[in-house]
């Protein structure tokens, strides 16, 4: 019973939180983190991961409880990807919104690749297969690059230090493993 008491208090707050749209609004960080949403519920649905699916938009709509007010496009866009789960609620609210037609009419809303790709990323590095250090470093970094950065990293130059480098193993955005 506690489930749907649970799922009760998220149906209320996303119907509290329409009140609080409103036109030309300016929420930079619910505007990315709305591309991710769309990213993030397209990958959910196709592989049926529907609890982190709702994991996911709760998330979401505890972000925008945080802003006194939330732009009417952004929250059109959350209540397509509501729709799937709650398709009453969400109807209700895209026409309380004023948006025309019905919201399964409506189309599939797009994401920006360039507001969800992250320009730092974290890199294990490792010194024969065993974690040695967590670097972070730009997304876009090569390979020769993020060998240098591994090799310099202060944790694992104490362990290379002296000690002749058979291989280096990068792969960009994953791993470095040094095998010495």
């Amino acid at each position: 019973m506690d489930g749907l008491s649970g799922v009760s208090r998220f149906l209320s707050k996303v119907w509290e939180n329409a009140d609080k749209a409103a036109d030309k609004i300016e929420n930079d960080n619910l505007v990315v983190a709305a591309n991710k949403l769309i990213f993030d519920v397209e990958n959910d649905l196709e592989r049926f991961n529907l609890n982190t699916y709702v994991a996911k938009l709760m998330t979401f709509n505890n972000l925008m409880s945080a802003e006194k007010e939330i732009n009417k496009e952004t929250f059109a866009i959350f209540c397509q990807l509501l729709s799937p789960a709650a398709p009453h609620l969400a109807e209700e609210i895209w026409q309380k919104l004023g948006n025309p037609g019905l919201i399964a009419e409506s189309a599939w809303p797009k994401f920006d690749k360039s507001l969800i790709t992250e320009e730092k990323i974290k890199i294990a590095v490792q010194v024969n297969g065993k974690l040695r250090d967590l670097i972070e470093v730009d997304a876009n970094i090569s390979k020769e690059e993020l060998e240098q950065v591994a090799k310099s990293s202060q944790k694992v130059s104490q362990f290379i230090s002296g000690k002749e480098i058979k291989k280096v193993i990068a792969v960009p955005g994953k791993i470095v493993n040094i095998v010495i």
